[in-house]
């Protein structure tokens, strides 16, 4: 399992209490948190089943290296700024677990995702394997997105006139 970032916002307790959940089915599953170590919750690292791996900010192919190994990618982000690293996530590791917040909905619009309710009850969460993933992640280019804000821009500038 691969968890990428360690702020506040990706809720990291929430991503470990899914994971522990996932490792009951298999008793030799690892938690591969990537990001600043010291942002990691003492009561998290101190399970012998997590990995703490730090940042890797210059090597972006050793994160790809992890997701392509990981039976599972779990983020329990309550934001996302951009979807770039949950679409990684998606596409490289067999199953993704994501929080239910509108930015993963809209990169999920049109797949096949169960809802996996997390043990603290406070976040649903989406649950995706790859193939699926593979088929029906609709992606954005940066002009399709900039278009669509500047859309909405002109539909609030013409609200506000009224």
């Amino acid at each position: 399992s691969v968890v990428i970032g360690t702020f506040k916002y990706k809720c990291l307790e929430r991503s470990y209490s899914i994971f522990k959940i996932l490792r009951q089915r298999s008793d030799d599953l690892k938690l591969y948190i990537i990001g600043e170590k010291e942002n990691i919750p003492h009561s998290i690292r101190k399970d012998n089943s997590v990995v703490a791996l730090g940042v890797m900010y210059s090597n972006q192919q050793k994160v790809y290296d992890y997701l392509k190994k990981a039976k599972y990618f779990i983020t329990t982000s309550l934001i996302e700024n951009s979807s770039v690293a949950s679409l990684e996530g998606l596409l490289l590791s067999e199953e993704s677990y994501v929080s239910d917040i509108p930015p993963h909905r809209e990169l999920l619009d049109g797949c096949n995702y169960e809802r996996f309710k997390n043990t603290d009850g406070n976040m649903d969460i989406l649950h995706i394997n790859r193939k699926d993933a593979l088929l029906n992640v609709k992606t954005q280019s940066w002009d399709q997105v900039i278009t669509k804000m500047l859309n909405k821009s002109t539909e609030f500038s013409l609200i506000k006139s009224e």
